[in-house]
């Protein structure tokens, strides 16, 4: 009985462990998200979204690399 409630106890605190280790990293992911998120707000520059399309594109008459060039359509 004691083999027993000793290797119960082990399980347990790995769960723990485990359980804490898997907040921690999450809360490490979420930081550099929002850390490139903010850092990307401010080096947005609203200029490089005129002109979107280039008013000179043509069309190439094949798909290049499996595209069909949508940007020109």
């Amino acid at each position: 009985m004691l083999i027993v409630g000793l290797i119960t106890w082990l399980l347990a605190q790995g769960t723990k462990l485990s359980s804490r280790a898997n907040m921690i990293i999450t809360a490490i992911k979420i930081g550099v998200v929002l850390l490139v998120i903010v850092v990307g707000f401010f080096h947005f520059n609203s200029a490089n979204l005129s002109p979107f399309i280039r008013p000179g594109c043509r069309r190439p008459r094949a798909p290049v690399m499996g595209w069909s060039n949508r940007c020109c359509s």
